[in-house]
């Protein structure tokens, strides 16, 4: 028991040195947003569909602030959660969003973090 106690301290101090950012908020913000119908696209999209096909490597959404990038976002997320559970997929996926304005998402060392975290 005092190892377990040991470990869950040395994670709650890695956490605390690594100044750990939650994405899930962010993400169910985003995922509040969906409007039905929309999003879907990306699914046909070529380069998605390589990058999914490749099971590795980054998905790097980028275009101007308040384009939806984020929404797009949450609508992957949604389907790969969901086609890797009921394919019994063993599938990592990390994720994080920079909001434009809050400090705590600017910069990269911040979302590297939030990366190392969820893994």
């Amino acid at each position: 028991m005092l190892v377990i106690e040991n470990e869950k301290k040395s994670l709650l101090e890695c956490r605390r040195w690594l100044n750990f950012f939650d994405p899930k908020p962010e993400y169910e913000r985003h995922h509040k947003a969906q409007y039905k119908g929309t999003g879907q696209w990306i699914f046909e999209d070529s380069e998605f569909q390589k990058w999914r096909q490749l099971l590795e490597g980054v998905l790097w959404i980028q275009g101007k602030a308040g384009a939806g990038k984020s929404v797009l976002t949450s609508f992957i997320i949604d389907k790969l959660q969901k086609q890797d559970s009921n394919n019994k997929v063993c599938c990592v996926h990390v994720y994080f969003f920079f909001r434009n304005g809050d400090d705590r998402t600017a910069g990269p060392a911040t979302m590297l973090a939030s990366l190392v975290e969820q893994l």
